[in-house]
């Protein structure tokens, strides 16, 4: 199971309604699906007839299958296009907004988390989406997140706790660890990757990454590990939120930590 894009890869189709497009053959000059496709690999493609067209994620679930998995741009309003009868063209395309590397959230907001011990999210509003909606993350998709913001300890801290989850699965986390004492507004920052190492019955990602803190203006950075050392099971056919939550062991007024930039990125 691949995510594949090639060249010149266009068939035709007579499918009507919104379910899977039956393959009917590569015109000459051009490839079938199976010829550069394995059964279950991914693609963006495009389904046009005159004024009916709709890009998005499919899956080639036998040689002359396509499945739609995701719906990216169409002219039913960027929904599922039910299709009228007669002829038309399916190809592997490259979606506009696919283009590059693409930032998929970005922070606009400051996200607080402060004299509690309850677990709660860091991020707030932004430009974009958290959200994966089901068959978005394919195999070898791979996500990277980096967030800034400012933290302050009590004297007595006790421990705080970063996660990355996406759902209510969790993906990366420091454990409980004890931050520095007596911070007041220094910096702190988190750098993690996440890849789709497998889909299908069984979808696993894996993911490292870091969380670091000043201990003191002028101190060196401490670093917390968010180490994996296998993939996590996470239902990547159904929708998905990544989120960054942190948890402090003791509530405190002077235990606060803020969320001021943050980014999403899809490397792929």
């Amino acid at each position: 199971m691949a995510f594949v894009n090639d060249d010149r890869v266009l068939e035709t189709t007579t499918i009507v309604g919104t379910g899977a497009a039956t393959l009917a053959g590569a015109p000459t000059g051009f490839q079938s699906f199976a010829s550069a496709m394995a059964t279950n690999d991914y693609c963006h493609y495009c389904i046009v007839a005159g004024a009916e067209w709709e890009v998005g994620l499919g899956e080639l679930t036998s040689s002359t299958v396509l499945t739609r998995r995701q719906v990216y741009s169409s002219s039913n309003a960027d929904a599922l296009v039910s299709f009228s009868a007669g002829s038309k063209s399916v190809y592997i395309t490259q979606p506009g907004h696919r283009k590059g590397t693409p930032v998929i959230f970005i922070f606009i907001s400051t996200g607080q988390v402060a004299n509690t011990t309850t677990e709660k999210s860091l991020l707030g509003s932004g430009i974009g989406t958290l959200t994966f909606p089901g068959y978005s993350l394919f195999l070898g998709r791979t996500i990277r997140l980096q967030a800034y913001g400012i933290i302050s300890t009590a004297l007595v801290p006790g421990t705080l706790r970063v996660k990355i989850n996406l759902g209510t699965t969790v993906i990366l986390d420091t454990t409980a660890q004890t931050p520095a004492s007596s911070l007041v507004d220094l910096i702190w920052k988190i750098d993690a990757i996440i890849t789709v190492r497998a889909v299908g019955s069984v979808t696993t990602v894996i993911g490292q990454g870091a969380f670091e803190h000043q201990t003191s203006a002028l101190a060196a950075m401490l670093t917390w590990a968010m180490t994996n050392t296998a993939a996590v099971n996470v239902d990547l056919t159904t929708s998905q939120t990544l989120d960054v939550t942190v948890t402090w062991s003791t509530a405190n007024a002077s235990n606060d930590i803020r969320c001021t930039n943050c980014t999403v990125e899809s490397l792929n």
